[in-house]
This record gives C-alpha cells, structure tokens and sequence, in this order.
C-alpha cells in the first residue's frame, strides 16, 4: 500500500481525499495494532490493516484494505469497513463508473 500511495498521491489530492503517507512510524504501529471487530456478513471477506493510504480501499473480488489512522472522522472502523464490503458487493455494477459515480451510488446503498 505505500508504493501504492506514492503512486496516486497527485490522484487523492486531485480527488481531495484524506489519506496518510507511509511513515516508519506508522508501519512500525500496524504491526501491532489490534482490533476485533465481527461485522456478520455471508460473503468471504479478507480485510487487512494497512499502515498507508485512505481509510479504505478494496480490490475486487473479495480484499479490503483499512489503514485505522484518525479513523473516527470517517465515521468509525466498522463504517469504513461495511463502506468497503458495499464497494465489492457492487462492484459488477459500479465497475465502470468514475469515482465520484461510485462513491454516491455506495453512499446511497
């Protein structure tokens, strides 16, 4: 996710999004972060916590990625978590929308 990060910094920025540069510090707190949360969905979910980029991220068909930094201005973990599962939910749908197109049709849902 850093290299990721670094690669779409001028697109978050363009798109306003927060998100949070890889720091050694931060890679250093992943590492042991904790936090249980059971979200009761049917789908096979992986969710990862990642040390950089937004809050969330997904990667179709089945992989979220939660970077928990400063996390309650987005709503709260489990916000951004259920935020993500919707994203690959309906993402056959949503698949050749922009970005903005997307995000309201996932708000909405």
């Amino acid at each position: 996710m850093a290299i990721q990060t670094f690669g779409r910094f001028f697109w978050l920025k363009k798109h306003r999004l927060i998100f949070f540069m890889p720091t050694l510090k931060r890679f250093r707190e992943i590492r042991s972060f904790q936090k249980n949360i059971f979200i009761d969905i049917s789908d096979d979910i992986q969710c990862y916590w990642v040390s950089s980029g937004t809050w969330g991220s997904y990667k179709a068909p089945n992989k979220i990625y939660i970077c928990p930094w400063e996390i309650e201005q987005a709503g709260g973990i489990n916000s951004v978590i259920n935020h993500e599962i919707k994203h690959l939910q309906l993402f056959d749908k949503t698949k050749h929308m922009s970005y903005e197109e997307r995000e309201k049709i996932i708000d909405e849902s």
